[in-house]
């Protein structure tokens, strides 16, 4: 598995937004996003729920799991995740 805080710093450099605010309590669009393409790439990478919440400013695997669901039906969110899974050279077996 790759190391979550290579994902959350390549989240950071696709979206522009700090690790900090991605990891961060604020709930604006463009934060929210950010996260849920890190949950989702995290999750994609073998990740439980509960570590990814942990990693992402220690919120509830419910929460990541609603994170999850949401970047999943949105398509510029799983382009966005599919692009950042790549730099991060996960295994491809995770992005099927």
């Amino acid at each position: 598995m790759t190391d979550p805080k290579q994902i959350v710093r390549a989240v950071s450099v696709a979206t522009g937004i700090s690790t900090v605010r991605i990891r961060g309590p604020l709930r604006h669009r463009m934060y929210s996003r950010a996260r849920f393409v890190a949950a989702l790439v995290m999750r994609w990478d073998g990740w439980s729920f509960n570590e990814i919440g942990a990693e992402l400013g220690g919120r509830d695997h419910s929460t990541t799991m609603q994170q999850v669901r949401s970047a999943t039906h949105d398509l510029d969110l799983l382009a966005q995740a599919a692009d950042i899974a790549v730099r991060c050279d996960l295994e491809r077996s995770a992005l099927t």
